[in-house]
């Protein structure tokens, strides 16, 4: 298992999130570029950065922390929230960000997603399927989880098999842990998917808690 820390941006501030919730925010008094120093003093290689000012405006406001921490770490970043058009995508591609991650553009555009991007760039690219259960059922939710699709995680793996996956259940609380577990989803992707597709992407997939 590799653990890769995370810092949430909000106002250029390291925040948290309630379940995804803006109107429930925990403001972190901590410098994100001195905090991914201390991550990379630590013996992290990696650093999972979200703008959660473009995941909820779909416009990233974030931009010079990103690339100070570009420039002051050496940190293999990957980088979502906001990148919504293959203009957005074809920027970030030339910066020094180790992958993309990108949710809501390639859920809603799949064609014009995929057609902006060569073989090579794939590998840059990672599929971010954040979910709520309903009716348990994992649904994928889009632009800064504000909105609910009628698409189910498991149309969307079988989509998106040729890409990295991340995979993040919104309302997951860690503190329920023991008690009210909502969802496995290791078990029900190997129920859910072919065997064939779920082996070929597996070893690629972050469950994110």
């Amino acid at each position: 298992m590799k653990l890769i820390p995370a810092i949430d941006l909000l106002n250029q501030k390291c925040v948290r999130l309630y379940q995804g919730n803006f109107d429930e925010v925990t403001y972190y008094d901590l410098d994100p570029i001195e905090l991914a120093k201390h991550y990379q003093k630590l013996g992290c290689n990696n650093l999972h950065l979200v703008d959660l000012n473009g995941s909820r405006d779909g416009v990233n406001t974030n931009t010079h922390i990103i690339d100070n921490l570009l420039n002051c770490t050496d940190l293999k970043i990957q980088m979502g929230g906001g990148i919504r058009s293959p203009e957005g995508i074809r920027k970030w591609l030339k910066s020094d960000l180790e992958q993309l991650v990108i949710g809501s553009f390639a859920i809603k555009d799949f064609s014009v997603f995929a057609e902006c991007l060569d073989d090579d760039e794939k590998s840059r690219v990672i599929i971010a399927l954040d979910v709520t259960i309903i009716n348990n059922l994992p649904m994928v939710m889009i632009e800064g989880w504000q909105k609910q699709t009628d698409l189910d995680l498991w149309s969307m793996i079988n989509k998106f098999n040729d890409n990295v996956i991340i995979i993040k259940e919104i309302h997951y609380r860690y503190e329920f842990f023991l008690l009210n577990r909502p969802y496995i989803f290791y078990p029900y992707l190997k129920m859910k998917t072919k065997w064939k597709t779920l082996s070929s992407i597996l070893w690629k997939i972050y469950i994110l808690y």
